[in-house]
């Protein structure tokens, strides 16, 4: 006897469609040592399946039963999958069981774009293992680090597709819907699509209510400042702490996205995240007096404004110059600087790379939201890099503003700022 395939899945067989003389499949379960099984037959008692500690699996689904139920394409500042990066990997897709039956998705695929033949695909697909289990009226997470699929941020096409090829469920989207937000279905496996809250593995629902601010606004001018403290003040206060502070604008609004700015002054500098209404017109160098809450996200400091009501423009000023220091510095009193360092390339990777100037390495991460890219790098060349200091859970990183904040070294460097 004699079988020659052209390709192959993880985790999937090619099997006859009947024991010894059928025709080659790869549609089938995989079944060692039993008797083929085919995707709408009950599968042979010696075949065991044990992915939970109740479930059985059903192998014949009701044609409606396994849908697509929500998805979220454009990860970017929450590690949804929990291995403790945020990262593109952590786009993922939720699929519903709208059965009484666990169900086996063995031979089912994610696929993206135009759905072809087997062999002939137009997009590009997931075929999922034998063993895929989810749950009666249970939700099953796929991320893409586990599939490799990935899904367009705006003008995709995902379809859910049975082990015969024909089409269980489809989901068309057009537009952006913002980083680390997902589209789903209200009920669930049944509902319309829409943008609601997030809600991987869980039942979805709607977004809730915002909350009303802790103080609310008297009137339409600015809030009176009750007495500015420095910047630094920021860093030692409890969260949900209101102060008012002044500084100069290091990294103006629509850079790092049209809620973020940052301002320093002598003693510090801080992000500002503004939660309702649109920023002041301000460029940078001006000074601004702020009035939020100080609060954490990711353990990095940051000031919520509730609104644009709460900043007043005090007027122009000088463009602020960078503080120079080794690259070995980074720390928690630096958060919210604008620094420069120097040193070696030592790594990069998509849109972060990694400078040693002897002192230690230094993290420099270009947001994705800056209309530019980082440059062409050898391992070695010496760069030059201004930005702000950002913290990130556990890790300081330095966040370039314009494509001319990474540079060629200068001739001659200033003093450091700090001890080496």
């Amino acid at each position: 006897d004699r079988f020659d395939y052209a390709r192959s899945h993880l985790d999937t067989a090619w099997s006859r469609s009947i024991d010894g003389a059928g025709t080659w499949t790869e549609n089938y379960l995989s079944s060692p040592g039993s008797n083929n099984i085919a995707p709408t037959l009950t599968p042979s008692p010696t075949l065991t399946i044990t992915p939970t500690a109740t479930a059985t699996p059903s192998p014949t689904p009701s044609a409606h039963a396994i849908t697509l139920n929500e998805i979220l394409p454009s990860p970017k500042n929450r590690d949804w999958d929990g291995d403790g990066r945020a990262e593109h990997l952590d786009e993922w897709i939720e699929l519903y069981n709208d059965s009484d039956h666990a169900v086996d998705l063995g031979g089912w695929r994610l696929w993206r774009g135009k759905v072809g033949t087997d062999g002939l695909p137009d997009g590009y697909y997931f075929r999922m293992p034998a063993g895929k289990l989810v749950a009666a009226r249970g939700y099953l997470l796929i991320f893409r680090h586990e599939s490799d699929l990935s899904l367009p941020a705006s003008d995709g096409a995902l379809h859910l597709v049975r082990p015969d090829l024909s089409i269980a469920d489809s989901f068309l989207w057009n537009d952006f819907l913002g980083f680390d937000r997902s589209y789903s279905r209200l009920p669930d496996g049944t509902g319309p699509w829409g943008k609601r809250d997030v809600t991987p593995g869980r039942a979805n629902r709607a977004e809730p209510t915002p909350r009303p601010q802790p103080t609310a606004v008297p009137y339409a001018g600015p809030i009176p400042a009750t007495g500015t403290e420095g910047v630094a003040g920021a860093y030692g206060a409890a969260p949900d702490t209101r102060i008012t502070v002044e500084g100069r604008v290091t990294v103006p609004p629509g850079l790092f996205g049209d809620r973020i700015l940052y301002v320093q002054d002598r003693s510090a500098g801080i992000k500002l995240y503004l939660r309702y209404g649109r920023y002041p017109s301000v460029n940078l160098g001006d000074r601004v007096r702020v009035t939020g809450y100080v609060r954490e996200f990711h353990k990095g400091r940051e000031l919520s404004v509730p609104s644009s009501k709460w900043i007043t423009v005090l007027g122009p000023g000088s463009e602020p110059q960078p503080r120079y220091l080794r690259t070995g510095s980074l720390g928690a009193g630096l958060e919210g600087r604008l620094i420069m360092v120097v040193g070696a390339i030592t790594g990069f990777r998509e849109n972060r790379f990694w400078l040693d100037d002897g002192s230690g390495g230094a993290q420099v991460y270009v947001d994705s939201d800056l209309p530019w890219q980082r440059p062409y790098f050898n391992k070695g060349d010496e760069w030059a890099v201004i930005g702000v200091v950002s913290r990130y859970d556990d890790s300081y990183r330095i966040m370039p503003r314009y494509q001319t904040d990474i540079s060629p070294p200068p001739g001659i460097l200033p003093a450091t700022g700090g001890s080496h």
